[in-house]
């Protein structure tokens, strides 16, 4: 499976020759992108302040400050609403930061992902980078549509939402501290945030795409029998293929459905490539699964005696989180 996706990259790199010229001028980076830690993922709300507080209730973190932010520098040629802007607030989790983010005023990236996707994850961004559109070149080179920023901008954000699933954001701006790993996790916001999910079509092209932009291994690309919880009366057959990209700090885990009707499969049927949700490493399995059904989150497949379980923390949280560990 490596050698396919070594095959892959090279057909990437070879259609770059027909790629339109403004693509081909980006400029070239040394950057290595895997060497950085993910700075923070970017979830799409609709109300901030609720999100905000169901984030602090269940991480045991306080609410934080929201703030506007306006003046974003959109790319030359952009139809949308000039005066868009959004409000973010920012979780410090340990192994990520999350950006909560909410559109303000018409058509912008964040409000067109949300019209069309809903609340959910957005993006990924790197932050702390020496030049942010040199660093977004090969992502630009290979498709990505350029939503924010551009040539000289401090924040440049690409668009590779039908090759990867997500905006990636590329940025000069000062790294945003993360929770210090607790010597030993005493709460359910102590765990550390080991990986995102993205669920893909095709999970060789998408991660043969993403370790030509991050400069990452190509990893060993899996079946994943999963199990249903018990009791379970659905038409849910089928399960994922899995590829995870290892990364200084938290990781990708590509995933791609097979074998029939499955969680993964109505994803990729509703949304095509999407980021899905995040994986925490926990301890006493059992009682995070309650803790999280204490919170709205109600359990879609595994559970507290298998290692691993979806809980579905949509209504709250507006994502998914998969726990790992006895």
């Amino acid at each position: 499976m490596r050698r396919l996706i070594a095959g892959i990259l090279g057909v990437l790199v070879s259609v770059g020759l027909a790629l339109p010229v403004s693509a081909q001028e980006a400029p070239a980076t040394n950057v290595k992108l895997a060497d950085i830690a993910i700075d923070h993922v970017g979830i799409v709300v609709r109300d901030i302040d609720a999100v905000a507080k169901a984030y602090a209730e269940v991480f045991g973190l306080p609410v934080p400050a929201v703030h506007d932010e306006t003046g974003i520098p959109f790319p030359k040629g952009f139809k949308g609403d000039p005066k868009a802007s959004v409000k973010t607030a920012l979780f410090p989790l340990n192994g990520v930061t999350v950006e909560l983010i909410q559109p303000i005023g018409g058509s912008s990236p964040w409000r067109d992902h949300l019209d069309k996707h809903g609340e959910g994850m957005h993006h990924i961004a790197y932050h702390g980078l020496k030049d942010a559109y040199a660093s977004a070149s090969t992502a630009i080179a290979r498709g990505g549509k350029v939503v924010v920023g551009g040539p000289g901008a401090k924040t440049v954000m690409v668009d590779l939402q039908q090759q990867l699933g997500m905006t990636i954001g590329f940025s000069e701006l000062p790294v945003h501290p993360m929770a210090q790993a607790p010597t030993e996790a005493t709460k359910f916001g102590d765990s550390r945030v080991s990986y995102t999910s993205v669920v893909v079509p095709d999970i060789e092209q998408s991660i043969a795409l993403f370790i030509e932009i991050t400069g990452a291994s190509a990893p060993e690309v899996r079946e994943a029998k999963i199990s249903y919880p018990v009791g379970y009366k659905g038409d849910w057959v089928g399960y994922p293929m899995l590829g995870m990209v290892a990364l200084k700090g938290m990781s990708i885990a590509f995933t791609a459905p097979v074998g029939g009707k499955s969680p993964w499969q109505e994803n990729v049927d509703r949304h095509g490539a999407a980021l899905h949700h995040f994986g925490i490493l926990i301890k006493g399995h059992p009682q995070q699964i309650a803790f999280l059904e204490g919170k709205g989150g109600s359990l879609v497949i595994g559970g507290g005696t298998m290692g691993y379980s979806w809980m579905d923390m949509s209504s709250t949280l507006k994502t998914l989180i998969e726990l790992n560990g006895k």
